[in-house]
């Protein structure tokens, strides 16, 4: 399989599996409002792939499954890996509230 340079397409790839992972274990009980991924400009190895996640829920609600929160990023890094992103998934979660809040005004 070839593997995907951190650009539009691999970007897109990258946030849609994230998504349909979160959704996929969740089902409605958190929902997941944006999730976008980026890569570091200065990284021409595309090693990593920076990973903002809202999540319309608490904190505490993710981490509700302890044995899921825990295990998740090796799900999600082996699904990146399986369809052709090498990049290491580095996630950031954030509450919609603080999200809002940080963005208002932009």
């Amino acid at each position: 399989m070839e593997t995907l340079r951190l650009h539009d397409k691999a970007l897109q790839k990258v946030g849609e599996i994230v998504r349909e992972t979160l959704e996929g274990h969740f089902h409605g009980r958190l929902t997941f409002p944006v999730v976008d991924a980026t890569r570091d400009q200065h990284d021409d190895e595309d090693r990593y792939v920076y990973i903002t996640i809202v999540l319309d829920g608490s904190m505490e609600q993710f981490g509700d499954d302890e044995e899921w929160a825990i295990g998740w990023l090796t799900n999600l890094r082996d699904k990146l890996v399986g369809s052709g992103v090498d990049a290491f998934p580095l996630p950031s979660l954030i509450e919609r509230s603080e999200w809002e809040e940080m963005n208002a005004g932009n």
